[in-house]
C-alpha cells in the first residue's frame, strides 16, 4: 500500500522548519540583547601608589611602532591581575577620555578583585575549560597622567 501526503499536509511540514528557525533567531537576538546589557563596559583607574596592590609594568617591543604594555597588579602576596594593552593599527596606546561620561561605570579595586575571583571560580568549576570570565574584554584600564584621564 502506497502512502501519499496531501498537498495541505506537505505545506504544513514545509512551514514547520521555517517557524522553528524564526524562533531560534528570535531567541538568539533576545539572548544577545540580554548579554549586551549585562556586559556593560567597566573602567578601572590604575593607581601607581595604591596600598591595596603592587603595580609593575613591562613594555615589550614588537614589529609595530607601538609596544605591548603589560600591567601586573599583585595583591595578597600571590594573586595577580594582568592588563595587556596590545597595539591597534593607527591608534595611540593611550587616548584621552571624558571622565564625566564614564564615572558611573568605574569599579574600585575591591570590585575588580571580586569580578576576577568569581571568574576564576567559574573557570575552576568548568574543569579549566571556560576562561571567558577571567579573560575580560569589558574592563578598560584608565590612568591619570598630569590631570588628564587616559584610557586604552
Amino acid at each position: 500500500m502506497s502512502c501519499t501526503l496531501s498537498k495541505k499536509h506537505k505545506i504544513k511540514n514545509l512551514q514547520r522548519p521555517k517557524i522553528l528557525i524564526m524562533k531560534y533567531v528570535m531567541l538568539f537576538v533576545y539572548m544577545l540583547s540580554f548579554f549586551e546589557l549585562k556586559a556593560a563596559q567597566k573602567y578601572f583607574m590604575m593607581d601607581e601608589k595604591s596600598p591595596q596592590y603592587q603595580l609593575t609594568s613591562v613594555q615589550l617591543k614588537n614589529n609595530s611602532d607601538q609596544p605591548i604594555a603589560l600591567y601586573n597588579l599583585m595583591y595578597e602576596k600571590s594573586n595577580l591581575i594582568l592588563f595587556s594593552l596590545l597595539p591597534q593599527n593607527g591608534k595611540e596606546l593611550w587616548q584621552e577620555i571624558d571622565f564625566e561620561k564614564i564615572k558611573n561605570q568605574l569599579v574600585d579595586f575591591s570590585q575588580l578583585k571580586s569580578l576576577f575571583s568569581e571568574g576564576y571560580q567559574i573557570y575552576l568549576n568548568s574543569g579549566s575549560y571556560n576562561s571567558e570570565h577571567i579573560k575580560r574584554q569589558d574592563i578598560t584600564l584608565l590612568i591619570n597622567k598630569g590631570g588628564e584621564i587616559l584610557c586604552r
